[in-house]
């Protein structure tokens, strides 16, 4: 998502100091004001986003039990050329949700 908009206001010494101390914990202070925002999206957006999430981790677990058999299977001198491709489709599989993943935290 493109954030090409800039949004300015003001603020007092008060406020500007719990800013700067806050937003330490943040890569920027734009990342900072973004989480705050997150908070007050609507119910239905965070649902949403929470259960796309959860799909990617639960897509990205069952990779990893795949993983883990294949590497049981070479670790027992089972292992087959179609492992081989498998483990390779999978780990592409996983790069490619890493990706979206980020992509949708950028987004947030």
């Amino acid at each position: 998502m493109n954030k090409s908009i800039q949004i300015r206001f003001r603020v007092d010494a008060k406020e500007e100091e719990i800013i700067k101390k806050e937003e330490k914990n943040f890569k920027n202070r734009s990342e900072f004001f973004r989480s705050i925002l997150q908070n007050f999206l609507p119910i239905s957006e965070q649902k949403d986003l929470k259960i796309e999430l959860e799909k990617l981790r639960m897509e990205v677990h069952k990779i990893g039990i795949n993983i883990n058999q294949i590497a049981k299977n070479n670790n027992s001198e089972l292992y087959f050329k179609s492992d081989k491709i498998k483990l390779k489709k999978d780990l592409e599989t996983i790069i490619a949700l890493q990706k979206e993943i980020e992509k949708k935290i950028e987004d947030l």
